[in-house]
């Protein structure tokens, strides 16, 4: 299924996103989605192919950027190649996660998911909440998890990071009230992205959807109407909220 858009086309032509992790799944849809309500979107992925991929499919208001947000220097330098850039939002989307047990997990691979899923997040957003707050005000969106509101064997760094967002995302919000900058954070659940479908079997999909009380995965587009509605100025009086799109799964 499709997501219903929110915004009329050219609707949000004075806005300028960015978006993480935009290069695939629920990423590329928010790209696609801010673009087809006529924002410009930054947009990151690990290499060029992927940005290159990306931007031939999105068109020309999308500006894709490799960057490895595992890299505190890269991640330097990317807010400084944007610099000039009149960003209106932040959408931290991109992340990563290494399944283990507790017992197993590797203390690199535990460092290396908190400094995407988490340490970016916090960097970036500081530098550019700075930027929204002498514009004026704005919005950030932390890409969050339902794995941050109930649990799952073998996620355990990852389920750490998405918990941790939610937490920044609240005291993000009461730092940054009174400069008008809203940040909320958006906590999916099992979503048809191509991701999902490579990594589980049929049978296996099968049983994921059957425990969904709406009986199927959401779309990457229903997830992107979710975010653009809290990144853009639809949004007035929404501000440190974790809002979870599960179709019912963490309900029961």
């Amino acid at each position: 299924m499709s997501g219903v858009p929110l915004c009329a086309p050219g609707a949000l032509g004075a806005e300028c996103v960015v978006v993480t992790g935009a290069t695939r799944g629920i990423g590329f849809a928010v790209a696609r989605a801010f673009l087809d309500a006529g924002a410009r979107v930054i947009g990151t992925g690990r290499t060029h192919e992927t940005v290159d991929a990306a931007a031939a499919s999105l068109g020309p208001r999308f500006r894709g950027l490799p960057v490895d947000l595992g890299d505190r220097t890269a991640r330097a330098a990317f807010l400084e190649s944007i610099g000039g850039e009149p960003v209106t939002a932040l959408v931290n989307n991109a992340g990563i996660n290494i399944l283990a047990d507790i017992r197993d997990v590797r203390a690199d691979d535990w460092d290396q998911v908190v400094e995407i899923n988490l340490t970016a997040p916090a960097d970036l957003s500081r530098a550019i909440a700075a930027r929204l707050a002498g514009r004026g005000g704005g919005r950030i969106v932390h890409i969050a998890s339902v794995w941050a509101v109930v649990g799952r064997p073998r996620r355990n760094a990852y389920a750490s990071t998405k918990a941790g967002l939610v937490g920044l995302t609240r005291t993000m919000a009461l730092d940054l009230g009174r400069d008008g900058v809203l940040v909320n954070a958006v906590c999916p659940g099992f979503t048809d992205t191509e991701l999902t479908r490579r990594t589980n079997t049929p049978e296996e999909l099968q049983r994921i959807e059957a425990g969904i009380p709406i009986g199927r995965m959401a779309s990457s587009a229903e997830v992107a109407s979710l975010i653009v509605f809290l990144g853009s100025p639809l949004n007035t009086y929404i501000t440190g909220q974790a809002i979870t799109i599960d179709g019912g799964y963490t309900i029961q």
